[in-house]
């Protein structure tokens, strides 16, 4: 079978990116045929990659980003000679029409519930369809569709636990400035609208400050938000008093130019005493299961795809929180801010321990073979079957 991927350029250091870069290695590695789709981050040509000894077309997106592709995948479709199409991206931007019309498998984060209004149609109209959690699949089926469930994955090689003192040495150098002796929170969180619930971080992080000295805040977005369509969160450390000082971004020129890569990433959850996360819904969360396969506990909202990723088994601690309707016709879930910094006290504090090894072991079961082998190789052999007894005319 000849698939066409739909998704963000697979050298984008982002989680559609790097989730697109792992899956295409992996389908090429079953033997398979693969192009992609670009919804995002390739225009006016196109590119080749190699996997191995296969070749990978990547064909770009129109002038229009904000059409994410989908204007231009039935096109890459018919001149691909693809026998289906495998969408990894929200699945609102679709057009039910182009949908319909081709051999379209949804793989799809689900973050409110039930599922966005907008969201039912578009995805009524996939041939295919699977969540990135059993939450989400959940509320799929609830709106009446037929739904799988895929997880996103991650690489052993790139994610695992380290030795937390040489990984703050690194990150000192990086920085110039000595983290020996810091206690890191990381947020890593793209600053795209509103979602990830920045005004509650600082919040937080106030409280947190004013009673943890040695508590540094590492954050892994742009902070003007120019960049990456988000907002300008200088005006946060104002409202809330939050010390500048003790806040650190990632740096600017080489997060937009996509210079930074999984060492970095890697250092700064190995070095973390925590990972953080007060999004208004996930529909996986992918930097907290890369938190998670580094050894890093993660404090997360009590809902959605985090709640399912932390689970109950000592992999961290849930937020608590009311649900708010922030989306059409759908609950998502608003933090409460004392909740989250009661939160980074009891790690903080040592309140509660605990154990690297167990928490990467929890996220072993996402490693990316075994995704591969248990949920995304079925759903190929039954697409490849269906496509046998009904292809596209």
């Amino acid at each position: 079978m000849r698939l066409l991927w739909h998704s963000t350029k697979p050298n984008i250091p982002t989680g559609y990116g790097a989730q697109t870069n792992l899956m295409i290695q992996e389908i090429t590695r079953s033997g398979r045929s693969v192009d992609v789709s670009c919804s995002s981050g390739l225009y006016g040509a196109t590119e080749v990659r190699h996997y191995d000894d296969r070749v990978v077309r990547l064909f770009p997106h129109s002038n229009y980003p904000a059409k994410y592709g989908t204007d231009t995948v039935e096109m890459h479709f018919k001149h691909s000679h693809a026998d289906a199409v495998w969408s990894f991206i929200d699945c609102f931007i679709f057009d039910k029409a182009v949908c319909s019309r081709l051999p379209w498998m949804a793989w799809v984060p689900v973050d409110s519930e039930p599922v966005m209004i907008r969201n039912v149609e578009p995805l009524r109209a996939c041939r295919w369809r699977a969540a990135l959690t059993e939450w989400g699949k959940a509320q799929v089926e609830r709106a009446g569709l037929e739904c799988g469930y895929i997880p996103c994955a991650y690489a052993k090689e790139q994610y695992f636990p380290g030795d937390k003192v040489k990984a703050k040495e690194t990150l000192s150098r990086l920085f110039k400035r000595d983290l020996t002796k810091n206690r890191i929170v990381n947020v890593v969180s793209a600053n795209t609208g509103s979602r990830k619930n920045f005004p509650a971080i600082f919040a937080a992080w106030k409280i947190v400050q004013d009673e943890v000295p040695d508590a540094v805040l590492y954050i892994h977005a742009d902070p003007t938000g120019y960049f990456t369509s988000g907002e300008d969160l200088m005006p946060l450390f104002d409202l809330f008093g939050v010390d500048g000082g003790r806040v650190i971004f990632a740096p600017v020129w080489q997060y937009v130019c996509g210079m930074i890569g999984v060492d970095y990433l890697r250092a700064v959850y190995q070095a973390s005493e925590l990972h953080l996360n007060t999004c208004y819904g996930e529909g996986f969360g992918i930097p907290i299961l890369e938190a998670m396969a580094c050894g890093c506990p993660c404090v997360v909202p009590e809902f959605g795809g985090a709640m399912e990723l932390v689970g109950s088994g000592g992999d961290g601690l849930f937020i608590k929180g009311r649900r708010v309707v922030t989306v059409p016709g759908a609950h998502q879930f608003l933090v409460d801010d004392h909740d989250v910094a009661d939160a980074i006290f009891q790690i903080l504090e040592g309140e509660i321990s605990f154990q690297t090894d167990k928490i990467a072991k929890a996220a072993s079961r996402y490693e990316v073979a075994t995704v591969f082998g248990q949920h995304i190789e079925p759903m190929l052999v039954r697409m490849e079957k269906e496509l046998k007894c009904s292809p596209v005319s």
